[in-house]
């Protein structure tokens, strides 16, 4: 039965087949000498056979780390949906207050050009002639007021031309004016 075999793989595959059987002739009168090859046993089967129907009806039980894995992805789902619950509210929120804002600063505009009307200067001034009896001044009543602070001022002198000092003192000011600046 192994040559039917060996003939039918070797009609399919007939220069692979020559190959290797050539290296296992070669290699059976290249065997070292002393060498043995173990028997190989078949494999023995104990006690009866398994059938059919019992392999069919074995229960596949869920492993413990799926059932948690399970568990915290439903937790996170839930926390994910609790989340953009939230992310709507506050949303809502922000654009009630902007429109509250927008609404505001209508508002403020409206009081501003009404403050400005009120410092107009010809209603002022008519508001103090009419209901406060006031009175614009004469001539004789305006004075004017000299202060000797007007004389002082600041007066910059430049020089013709800067002194030409030595080359000590030139560099002992200069590190004198990068320590000021640094300090």
């Amino acid at each position: 039965m192994a040559q039917a075999a060996a003939a039918d793989y070797a009609a399919t595959y007939s220069s692979q087949v020559r190959a290797t059987a050539g290296m296992a002739a070669g290699a059976e009168q290249y065997a070292r000498p002393g060498t043995r090859t173990a028997p190989v046993p078949e494999r023995v089967r104990t006690g009866a056979p398994e059938r059919a129907s019992q392999r069919e009806t074995r229960a596949y039980g869920v492993s413990l780390f799926s059932a948690v894995g399970f568990i915290i992805i439903a937790a996170l789902m839930t926390l994910v949906v609790l989340a953009y619950v939230s992310m709507n509210t506050v949303s809502k929120s922000t654009v009630d207050l902007k429109m509250e804002l927008n609404a505001l600063a209508d508002e403020e505009r409206r009081l501003r050009i009404a403050y400005e009307n009120v410092f107009d200067m010809a209603q002022i001034e008519t508001y103090a002639v009419n209901a406060l009896g006031m009175q614009p001044a004469s001539e004789g009543q305006i004075g004017t007021i000299s202060s000797a602070a007007a004389a002082d001022k600041a007066v910059i002198i430049r020089d013709a031309a800067p002194e030409k000092g030595n080359l000590i003192d030139d560099m002992t000011e200069f590190i004198v004016s990068l320590l000021e600046y640094f300090r």
